[in-house]
């Protein structure tokens, strides 16, 4: 890499991308708003992957008979102490994606600017890559969260990279990249103009994720010859 060529910037999704935490938000999300509300929400299957917690909160509101966005903050400060309540069972069951580790101590190079760009609000993301033994490999003071910036995922691409640029990093959109596992992340990387990796360690299977036009598919970040051949063609990036 030359000195004028911009870095690569990799904008991290958290659950389902860097780790999961089965079970935890649900029960974290259903405490909220039985809180808020007095009214407790049965879980069923509903489609949270590459939603914002406000967006979430809005959805279980409704679910729960409320048509009232206003209580939204309400319900995100009760997430925050849900969240605080299951700590112990958050460290005991976040498991880190294969790969993960491995890919982001690769990036950890002049070369390349590594943050996240979450539908988490901060709080509660902190405490996810903190309990994953994650977050002091990625720029945070950089990155975007739900809630606390926007609700829209494309808008929380924009700040990041606002955030980015504003550190002193120039940004070269074609060397953007969002790393996700939902459809809803390629979508927010296709409205900011950057490029997108999606991978099927989420909700949707490698299979679903693979005709959907993401400029790299990958079933998960295991291969990190794979991994830095997609974010860095040409050896931009090498394996230390």
């Amino acid at each position: 890499m030359t000195d004028r060529e911009p870095p690569i910037v990799v904008l991290w999704d958290i659950d389902g991308t860097l780790m999961r935490s089965p079970g935890v938000g649900v029960r974290a999300f259903v405490a909220a708003v039985e809180e808020v509300t007095g009214r407790r929400w049965e879980p069923v299957r509903l489609d949270f992957g590459g939603r914002t917690d406000p967006d979430i909160a809005a959805l279980l509101l409704a679910a729960v008979g409320v048509d009232d966005v206003s209580l939204v903050p309400a319900v995100l400060e009760a997430l925050v102490r849900g969240y605080a309540a299951l700590d112990a069972d958050l460290q005991a069951t976040v498991r880190v994606m294969p790969g993960v580790v491995e890919a982001l101590d690769a990036l950890a190079v002049p070369g390349a600017v590594q943050t996240v760009v979450t539908g988490n609000i901060e709080v509660v993301a902190r405490q996810k890559l903190t309990a994953a033994r994650l977050v002091e490999r990625v720029r945070m003071e950089w990155g975007a969260f739900g809630s606390d910036d926007h609700t829209d995922r494309a808008a929380l691409v924009e700040l990041a990279l606002a955030r980015v640029a504003a550190g002193g990093t120039a940004i070269e959109r074609e060397r953007v990249w969002v790393v996700g596992d939902t459809p809803r992340d390629l979508a927010a990387a296709r409205a900011a103009g950057v490029r997108c990796l999606l991978v099927g360690t989420g909700a949707h299977a490698y299979e679903d994720l693979a005709g959907r036009g993401a400029d790299a598919v990958l079933p998960d970040l295991a291969e990190l010859a794979a991994v830095l051949a997609a974010l860095a063609p040409g050896g931009n990036i090498t394996i230390p």
